[in-house]
């Protein structure tokens, strides 16, 4: 199965939580889906990882992250594709009802609105699906 890493840096381990540090620069050069994820220029990100096994790593400690590339294209396909596809699909719903062009766009803005509503209070059930695992190197 084709799958995405990252370097990055252990900076910091609780329990069973590891925190990993990721330049995105450096870690996006090689990513296979580096166009369609988005990240910020030279911009330090921090990665919470849960393992079993974190008694392992050290702080300071280079370790490599991986996750699998459907689940990436998956991530971009929900914050991504889906929001504009239900902004068309109301916005079409509404016209065809006979609403007005401004109403429609309320409320295609408002039905995006709840569906991003619905991710933030789903996140901790989607974080158990999009998780990464960690490898020293």
């Amino acid at each position: 199965m084709e799958h995405v890493d990252h370097d990055g840096i252990v900076k910091e381990i609780n329990g069973n939580e590891i925190k990993v540090s990721i330049i995105s620069i450096a870690a996006c050069a090689s990513c296979a889906i580096q166009n369609v994820c988005n990240p910020s220029d030279a911009k330090e990100k921090i990665f919470s990882i849960r393992s079993k096994n974190a008694n392992e790593f050290n702080i300071g400690e280079k370790v490599k992250l991986t996750v699998s590339a459907g689940k990436g294209l998956l991530a971009v396909f929900l914050s991504y594709i889906l929001p504009v596809i239900i902004i068309f699909a109301f916005i079409i719903v509404a016209l065809t009802l006979g609403m007005g062009e401004g109403i429609s766009a309320l409320v295609a803005l408002g039905a995006t609105a709840i569906y991003f509503l619905i991710i933030f209070l789903t996140r901790k059930k989607a974080a158990e699906s999009f998780n990464f695992s960690i490898h020293k190197q």
